[in-house]
Order: C-alpha cells, then sequence, then structure tokens
C-alpha cells in the first residue's frame, strides 16, 4: 500500500536544525541504539505517540514491519541539510494511518 494517504500533498523540503521527531522502535532497535548503531530506520512523526495502539493503527505499522512497539525514541536534526518527505500515513490494510509522518531521506548516520 502507498505510504503517503491518496489525495493529499507530500512535501520535500530540507528539516530544520533542532527539528525533533519520534520514532517508534522494537526491542533489537532499541538494543542497537544503546549500543551506538544508528540504523534507526528511516521513518517517524513529528506528532506525539501516546501508546502503542495509536502507533499501530495511525503510524500503520504491520505487525510483520515490527511486531513489538514498546519503545520510542526521539531524535534531533543536528546539522543542516537532512532531506526528508513530510505527509500524511496512508492506510496499510486494516490500519487506518492519517498521523502525520517523516520519511528521512538520508541515511541515519547522515
Amino acid at each position: 500500500d502507498p505510504p503517503y494517504r491518496q489525495g493529499t500533498s507530500v512535501v520535500e523540503r530540507e528539516a530544520t536544525v533542532g527539528e525533533r521527531y519520534k520514532m517508534v522502535n522494537d526491542e533489537n532497535q532499541k538494543n542497537a541504539i544503546e549500543n551506538g548503531n544508528l540504523r534507526i530506520g528511516g521513518w517517524a512523526t513529528s506528532g506525539d505517540i501516546p501508546n502503542q495502539a495509536f502507533a499501530r493503527d495511525a503510524l500503520a505499522i504491520r505487525p510483520e514491519y515490527k511486531p513489538d512497539l514498546s519503545y520510542v525514541a526521539e531524535i534531533e536534526v543536528v546539522k543542516p541539510g537532512a532531506i526528508v518527505n513530510d505527509g500524511v500515513v496512508g492506510p496499510q490494510g486494516i490500519l487506518r494511518g492519517g498521523a502525520q509522518q517523516i520519511e528521512q531521506l538520508m541515511a541515519p548516520p547522515q
């Protein structure tokens, strides 16, 4: 299914230094981050993530992508040049989507 809701705009832009996003992580990603591995994934949200049910449905995170949604990491843009797509999450199967999402177009270590 398309990652963005049909009929909505997706804006490619340079992220602003200081901008912060929240990224849902599973146990493996959490452990990797704690061990200094910045391969954290390419999707985040600029909004709040109040609980796992919200993350699953509004961010349309299919169980086969991440069976465990126990952790949220906050990431911050620390240098200029980060290019992102900014748009509305599209539905994925029975998951509704609808939250704002940020797609990082650069590799996480950058």
